[in-house]
């Protein structure tokens, strides 16, 4: 399967590349020749494109097929969930489905985002928006909320850190660094 990645690919479509990715291809095969990680997630990525759902027992035996039987490493089950994490934080859309006649992991179509890191860049437009729906006082009770928590975590790790401190000391130095202020009475 690895022999070559560029062999995959229309030749007509590599000659009408800028040179530039021309270049990354030839230097994302050769990473791929001497990577057996990248060799076990490119092969994870097309035992998955067949749109069926693949128990892990059945990855496990099918990428050992490829790739024989210390692709691995030691712990399997460490392994395929590492692959999975790196694959979804590209934008593979990988799945598992718990229902009895499709359980299994699966590529959840599109497989691919525009983004390669869209978990990284779609939470903070979504919490914008749920934010931006929000009536100005519960902006403002969450706001306080917020404060109220990070001074109260800030102080609980001050007391953690400097047990000689007293409670005074403690509630002084977190409101200096959570607001930045001492306590007005």
């Amino acid at each position: 399967m690895f022999d070559t990645i560029l062999s995959m690919l229309d030749i007509n479509s590599i000659e009408a590349l800028p040179i530039q990715e021309k270049l990354l291809l030839a230097g994302l095969n050769s990473h791929i020749q001497t990577d057996r990680v990248a060799q076990r997630r490119l092969t994870l990525i097309s035992i998955l494109s067949d749109g069926s759902p693949h128990k892990k027992e059945d990855l496990f035996e099918k990428v050992e097929q490829e790739l024989g039987k210390n692709c691995w490493g030691i712990v399997k089950s460490e392994a395929l969930l590492r692959d999975f994490n790196v694959l979804r934080n590209g934008g593979i859309r990988i799945e598992y489905s718990r229902k009895p006649s499709t359980q299994g992991y699966y590529l959840a179509y599109p497989p691919l985002s525009n983004s390669a890191n869209y978990r990284i860049e779609e939470s903070p437009k979504l919490l914008t928006r749920a934010i931006q729906n929000l009536k100005p006082e519960e902006k403002t009770l969450r706001a306080f909320a917020a404060a109220d928590f990070a001074f109260k975590q800030r102080k609980l790790i001050l007391q953690e850190q400097h047990p000689e401190w007293s409670e005074e000391e403690a509630d002084k130095v977190a409101r200096q660094i959570v607001y930045g202020a001492e306590k007005v009475d």
